[in-house]
């Protein structure tokens, strides 16, 4: 009898601990799955490695700032920038992953969740002011060689938008190539974005003054993209906290508008008007 009754307190003693372990390993998943890990591809000034290999930038700053408001400090350290395809793909496959700043287009619309914009910026085709490229509609890009940076979004774009096949492009690794085939005069143009090619021809070698935007391509608003399997609700706190951050204080001017405003100056290349 009391063989018994010590038997059915080890037993519940036992259930007990079980559940108990059991709740806590179901919370230490919880707070796991919420714990995102970052990519970001380089568009200077919104996101871009420093020289001590500090991550840094406009949209670093907000979206540092939006995820701590829901809950998340990110390390701007552990952002991985790797090849932007590759990006894409490990954020589009991996659980608990996001990239940014990345443009909504229709390709991509379902293969992430979305939080933004977050930036905006013009894409458009790069050339040396000294070979006089005057573009004036869309059948005008097809005559050209044009250097574009494999699964860009300008890629897209002209697939998408100016019929452009994949075949008709030049397709480059990263940045720095197309700076340097435009250059060689190994292609026509380059896609850039008007935030960043200024600084991306310095960090080339060469003269921002000598070049220009011929043409826009596209006026893009640029997000934040998570994998598609991230929780809803964490979606809606991180809208929320993105929308907070734009909302205008008493002087007219946003959190948002004043980390803008931090790391923009005179970084946009010009834009020739016809």
């Amino acid at each position: 009898m009391k063989f018994k009754i010590v038997a059915q307190v080890v037993m519940r003693v036992f259930i007990f601990y079980f559940l108990i372990v059991f709740i806590c390993v179901g919370l230490s998943s919880v707070c796991h799955a919420d714990d995102i890990s970052f990519y970001m591809g380089e568009v200077y000034p919104l996101n871009y490695v420093a020289e001590d290999e500090l991550r840094t930038g406009a949209v670093v700053e907000i979206v540092s700032t939006i995820m701590r408001e829901t809950g998340q400090n990110v390390n701007p350290r552990n952002i991985r920038v790797i090849n932007w395809a590759r990006s894409l793909y490990d954020v589009a496959t991996y659980p608990n992953t996001a990239i940014f700043s990345v443009a909504r287009t229709p390709e991509r619309d379902k293969k992430y969740k979305w939080v933004g914009p977050v930036a905006e910026l013009n894409i458009g085709l790069i050339a040396k002011k000294a070979d006089n490229i005057i573009i004036e509609n869309e059948q005008d890009v097809g005559k050209y060689k044009i250097g574009i940076v494999r699964g860009s979004a300008p890629e897209h774009i002209l697939i998408s938008k100016y019929g452009m096949k994949a075949s008709q492009l030049n397709q480059l690794k990263d940045d720095l190539t197309q700076f340097k085939m435009l250059d060689a005069d190994r292609v026509d143009l380059i896609t850039q974005a008007d935030t960043s090619a200024s600084s991306g021809l310095q960090q080339a070698g060469l003269d921002p003054g000598l070049f220009e935007m011929v043409y826009v391509l596209q006026h893009v608003d640029l997000y934040i993209a998570f994998n598609p399997k991230t929780d809803d609700m964490l979606i809606e706190k991180i809208q929320k906290a993105l929308l907070s951050l734009k909302e205008k204080l008493a002087n007219g001017v946003s959190r948002y508008d004043e980390i803008m405003n931090l790391y923009y100056g005179e970084n946009r290349i010009s834009i020739r008007s016809y």
